[in-house]
């Protein structure tokens, strides 16, 4: 059961990268998604974070945490 709900999910972020890029353009990559994921389970939605910090800054924080997808 939890190969098929990974294989779920991973088809799950493939066509919503794919759906959000033709509405939205670029940026919305998997990878891109799944850091979108793991900041807002991570750190606590406020303005301060989302107007000082650039979304390569973002990766970066994440990246310094060893996390897992």
């Amino acid at each position: 059961m939890g190969k098929e709900k990974s294989e779920y999910g991973s088809a799950l972020l493939e066509k919503l990268s794919k759906d959000l890029s033709l509405i939205h353009g670029k940026g919305f990559s998997r990878s891109n998604l799944n850091y979108m994921r793991l900041f807002y389970n991570r750190y606590p939605i406020c303005e301060t974070v989302s107007h000082k910090l650039s979304w390569s800054h973002i990766c970066e924080l994440l990246k310094k945490r060893k996390m897992s997808f």
